[in-house]
Order: structure tokens, then sequence, then C-alpha cells
């Protein structure tokens, strides 16, 4: 049964696609764990596990310019792919940036299984590495989805 709020069957469906992609495109050393990836109010909340985490936040909704027949709402969510640092230049880089290209791969240009209202999907790049992360001794790269949701002008 959905969600009242389209935004939030969103984030469910972004979710079961990122846990469904860990069984078929990852090896032993680059998993995390079904039970590490997780929905949340902030994506760098510190919900963190040394094995590495997935972070799912709601983002602000863009607004197309209406025409007289429709618009485009743009769902967005920030996905955060984390884990403990040890603010070693190089440590981690393979497993987070294996897990960015996993995730733009799944999404970008893409329709959402799940979430039937979005027309189309678009990944927004953001930091490849967090700088306030790393200051706090944690690994987080940003990515954001945004799910186009085409509405009619009543």
């Amino acid at each position: 049964m959905p969600n009242a709020a389209q935004q939030k069957d969103f984030l469910d469906a972004i979710l079961a696609a990122i846990k469904g992609a860990i069984g078929t495109q990852s090896s032993a050393t680059h998993k995390i764990a079904d039970t590490h990836i997780k929905l949340a109010k902030h994506a760098l909340q510190r919900v963190m596990v040394e094995a590495g985490s997935v972070i799912v936040a709601p983002l602000q909704e863009t607004i197309t310019t209406p025409t007289n027949a429709s618009y485009d709402i743009g769902y967005g969510c920030t996905i955060a792919i984390k884990q403990n640092g040890d603010q070693e230049i190089d440590a981690n880089m393979d497993r987070i940036l294996y897990w960015r290209q996993v995730l733009v791969d799944l999404f970008q240009a893409r329709r959402l299984t799940g979430f039937s209202a979005a027309h189309l999907l678009l990944v927004e790049p953001r930091a490849v590495f967090d700088p306030g992360a790393w200051s706090a001794n944690q690994d987080a790269s940003l990515l954001v989805v945004r799910a186009l949701v085409r509405r009619k002008n009543r």
C-alpha cells in the first residue's frame, strides 16, 4: 500500500533499489549489509558503522515553471556512502568510489521500480569526499537522486 506522501514512496523505492544492487553488483570486499542501508532525516547523521553504510535522506523538492497543462515536481534525496575513516589520504577510496559508480549507473536517466509516478530519475553529483566528514574522522561521498513527477495544472 502506498504512503500518503509521494516523497516517502520515492525514498522507500530508492532504499529497495540500493539493497537490490548489493547482491548483484558487489564483490565480498565491497559489500554493505542490507541492515546498514537506512533512511534518515539528514544524510550526514552519525549513523556510522565501521564496515560501511548508505544513508538516504529527503531533500527539498524542486518545481519547474508550469505551463498551462502541467509542471514537474522533482522529489530529491541525498545518498551518503559512509564509513569510519582513519584520516589517511587514500584509505577506503576504492570502496567508496566503487559504490558511487554503482549508484550513478543504477539511477542516472532511468525509471525507478516501485515508484511509477516518476517519469525520469536524474543524478546530481555532490562531494566525492566530503571535507567536513573527513575532519570528523569519517569518509562520506554524496550524491543527489531526483525523481521527476509530472503534475497537471487544474
